[in-house]
């Protein structure tokens, strides 16, 4: 299960306190469910400088990213589906 903060704001530039609210507000609603596995954390649009690492750091919290990025190199949906295409692999995200 993993955490993608309360408010999905953008992580970076946030103040230490915006960050542990964001963080543990949600994984306090988690808790709520039941769930008492690790929680992983995965930032909003994949943003994280400085404050966050730190943070989830600090705090023992694996960060959980993407291996496929097509919005960052290619325009068009044509071009992102045959850059997902050709490299998916089990596990991607």
């Amino acid at each position: 299960v993993g955490n993608h903060t309360y408010s999905h704001n953008r992580m970076v530039f946030k103040t230490p306190s915006f960050i542990k609210e964001e963080i543990e507000k949600t994984n306090a609603l988690i808790r709520q469910t039941g769930y008492i596995g690790e929680i992983d954390f995965r930032p909003p649009n994949g943003k994280k400088l400085i404050g966050l690492p730190y943070y989830l750091n600090k705090n023992n919290i694996e960060t959980i990213t993407w291996d496929l990025e097509p919005d960052t190199f290619y325009k068009s949906a044509a071009d992102k589906i045959e850059y997902v295409n050709k490299n998916v692999k089990p596990g991607s995200i």
